[in-house]
């Protein structure tokens, strides 16, 4: 905890924000970040991690913005891992292999869907963002969908529609200019997704998408 005030008193008073060069490097974020990640931490040293993540984002906005993506990414890598799926490759029918895992493994990958499920819910555009920057993802989610076990599924088809169809304008919107802007604004960020999940998805792969959980 010491250090950590440290650290926070040197960035604010020897690197204010628009300096040139910063004395706090991306290695910082990452580090402090991951501790983020770690759950055992006692609460008043989260809160002096989270104190000094937010003045080198630079305002609270940027520092949850920053600190979701990290931890989506962090999840989706955990994800990959636990069900074998490589980062990249093609995809095809043939390789649907099931997905068996040890009831440990099991409970493990449900908890890192739920903590991305939590960010596509609550911060819709952040997930949509960290999709948009890993073109892969979407794709992956259908392949996992396929081969995972029915418990599992929801959880995946939640972050894929999040991802494509995000959260509309709601009817208790006060004014119809704000409920047109809102659809514009919607309109803009889903309609890439929905054309990258086309574009990078095979169609024998998606049209058994389409026959297992739209036409079931």
């Amino acid at each position: 905890e010491i250090v950590l005030r440290l650290a926070y008193l040197i960035k604010k008073i020897l690197d204010p924000e628009g300096s040139k060069q910063s004395l706090f490097s991306e290695e910082w974020f990452t580090c402090l970040a991951e501790y983020l990640l770690i759950q055992q931490h006692v609460q008043c040293v989260r809160k002096q991690v989270r104190s000094l993540l937010m003045l080198i984002c630079g305002s609270k906005e940027k520092y949850r913005q920053r600190r979701d993506l990290h931890a989506v990414h962090s999840h989706i890598s955990n994800i990959r891992s636990l069900c074998g799926v490589e980062e990249g490759k093609p995809l095809s029918c043939t390789g649907l292999v099931p997905v068996s895992l040890p009831y440990t493994k099991l409970l493990v990958l449900i908890d890192h869907l739920k903590a991305c499920s939590d960010v596509a819910s609550g911060r819709t555009s952040t997930w949509q963002m960290y999709c948009q920057q890993n073109p892969d993802t979407l794709s992956a989610l259908v392949n996992l969908s396929l081969r995972l076990v029915e418990g599992v599924v929801p959880l995946i088809l939640m972050l894929l529609s999040c991802a494509l169809v995000g959260r509309a304008a709601s009817s208790s919107d006060k004014s119809k200019s704000g409920k047109e802007s809102s659809q514009v604004s919607h309109g803009k960020v889903c309609t890439p997704l929905v054309q990258l999940f086309l574009d990078t998805i095979p169609t024998e792969l998606l049209t058994r998408f389409i026959r297992t959980f739209l036409l079931e």
